[in-house]
């Protein structure tokens, strides 16, 4: 049997260093830090103060945000980090980039960034890039085009007309806006045409 390290009565339970809660108590004041369960608390990584449990990294929630807003915890400085760069199911090349203007969630498509690159500008609301040989992931300058519009993309890949029979712009399914709002009329006058 073990013996109590403050009193060196025997101790009760297998494992524990004192015979009771007072001894322990005694045993820390005596002897400072020795037992693991004794040590000093860890530190925040944001302020220097001890932590309130032994496994957190920050003192408190305004710690841990500020953290993140410092970005000591994301990006580069995150162990988990892979380079920045990551591959969507959709086939699409991720680049790691918060300050762009197109970022979404802190991350742009390669091919945008490439296409930037080419015109030396940002790519404009509304343009389009295209991938020549249809590989979403095949980012090469020769592979990317640019479209000034969806509907000139759309063209391209032949999608409905950008106008409707009447020569007004489509709103949808290739109809103006009051064709398509009357497109149940027309479809009644060619039913009973058939």
């Amino acid at each position: 049997m073990e013996s109590c390290k403050h009193c060196g009565e025997a101790v009760k339970r297998k494992g524990n260093a004192c015979c009771s809660i007072s001894c322990a108590r005694q045993a820390k004041l005596v002897a400072g830090n020795e037992h693991p369960q004794w040590k000093a608390k860890p530190e925040c990584l944001q302020c220097g103060q001890p932590v309130k449990r032994m496994n957190a990294k920050h003192c408190g929630m305004e710690c841990s945000l500020a953290s993140k807003r410092d970005g000591r915890s994301g990006g580069k400085n995150n162990p988990a980090w892979k380079g920045g760069r990551t591959i969507k199911d959709s086939g699409y090349v991720m680049i790691r980039n918060t300050e762009h203007h197109r970022s979404s969630g802190g991350y742009v498509r390669e091919h945008i960034l490439v296409m930037e690159n080419i015109l030396g500008r940002p790519i404009l609301r509304g343009e389009i890039v295209h991938h020549r040989n249809g590989d979403p992931s095949d980012n090469a300058p020769e592979n990317l085009q640019l479209f000034a519009s969806s509907a000139e993309h759309s063209r391209h890949h032949g999608g409905r007309p950008s106008h409707c029979f009447c020569g007004s712009p489509h709103a949808a399914r290739g109809l103006c806006r009051y064709h398509y709002a009357h497109a149940w009329y027309i479809q009644k006058l060619r039913g009973q045409a058939a």
